[in-house]
């Protein structure tokens, strides 16, 4: 039997990454490098925005060590974990008519990771609803679990970093055909879409 230590953020309450085949936990450099992550070490922190960030590879049959610069001509697609989440509803408004943005409204909405489905029997808390732009039993400032995560099981999910785009498009026309052929799929910066 193997143990292994694995990198697990308090802030997130249970809901850090799950990584399975053929998903490569990646580090992406300010400058765009690419590097294995090393899972016994720090590789993202939700507390200061820096997000869980994982590859396909074009060959998978390579394989790379920890902190090993993975070339952009190896990766098929990026991936982001975005963790199970509940957040704080701050305005139960109207907004059918809107024709103008108020931006004294503008702000961060604040969020709170956990692996649990918000409840009317938690002070601070309302259920809800499985209607989108129903309010239910909420109220301004309670807390919310997001809609996304009542019909998964889940404490997150992986979700395409990039624009999704067709492999080997040179123009935004060439990338706009009527083709089912998985192969040709690709989740990359910088594409044709």
């Amino acid at each position: 039997m193997y143990f292994t230590d694995k990198y697990i953020e308090p802030l997130l309450n249970g809901t850090d990454p799950v990584l399975e085949e053929p998903l490569i936990p990646v580090t992406i450099d300010s400058d765009g490098v690419v590097r294995k992550a090393d899972l016994a070490s720090e590789w993202y922190d939700y507390e200061t925005k820096k997000w869980a960030n994982a590859v396909i590879l074009e060959d998978e049959s390579k394989s790379y060590a920890s902190n090993e610069i993975i070339p952009e001509e190896n990766i098929e697609s990026y991936f982001v974990w975005i963790p199970k989440y509940r957040y704080q509803l701050w305005d139960l408004g109207n907004y059918d008519s809107l024709t103008t943005i108020d931006t004294n409204k503008v702000h961060e909405i604040p969020v709170i990771f956990g692996d649990y489905n918000t409840t009317d029997l938690v002070s601070g808390e309302c259920s809800t609803p499985m209607e989108s732009g129903e309010s239910g039993n909420c109220e301004v400032g309670d807390y919310m679990t997001h809609p996304a995560f009542l019909s998964i099981p889940s404490s997150g999910f992986w979700v395409g970093k990039f624009s999704t785009v067709y492999r080997g498009g040179t123009s935004k026309e060439g990338t706009m055909i009527n083709v089912y052929d998985v192969s040709k799929i690709q989740i990359k910066p910088n594409q044709y879409i």
